[in-house]
């Protein structure tokens, strides 16, 4: 469901790409000309970056988090046993999302957070407990929190 959600808006995001640059060159003006070949310069390569990275991810998401987010629950009681369904989606975006690596031109690189991004943005967002782990802690949470599903 996701691989076809990607696919799509890879395909739409083209469609667009291609109005834009037709009605860009249809106004014949050198300076706008110039901004798009720079902008599309590199942008085939980034596209099947990104296309191979959405057919095979580094991590990819369970079918179910249920299991996980009981387990979580009971490891760290804070923050995660006030987690609503919204915060559970963040979370798991977090983990398994893609965001973008840079903001130029018009195809951006898109990529899954590192282990220390995670850790980072875990640390400032749900600053207890997570601001106060050690390298142990944070081990004991990948492998026992998320039973080592996320990062093998």
């Amino acid at each position: 469901m996701r691989l076809w959600r990607a696919i799509l808006a890879i395909i739409s995001w083209t469609v667009l790409l291609g109005l834009v640059a037709f009605v860009v060159l249809q106004t014949g003006e050198d300076s706008k000309m110039a901004r798009l070949r720079s902008n599309f310069e590199g942008g085939s390569d980034t596209f099947f970056a990104n296309l191979s990275d959405v057919v095979s991810p580094l991590r990819t998401h369970p079918l179910t988090t249920v299991e996980l987010e009981e387990n979580l629950k009971v490891i760290l009681p804070l923050p995660f046993k006030k987690f609503n369904q919204n915060d559970w989606e963040w979370f798991w975006n977090l983990l398994y999302g893609r965001f973008p690596q840079d903001s130029g031109g018009c195809m951006r690189r898109e990529r899954q957070l590192s282990r220390q991004e995670i850790q980072e943005t875990l640390s400032i967002h749900y600053y207890q407990p997570f601001s106060s782990f050690k390298e142990q802690q944070w081990k004991l949470f990948w492998q026992h929190g998320l039973k080592g599903k996320v990062f093998k």
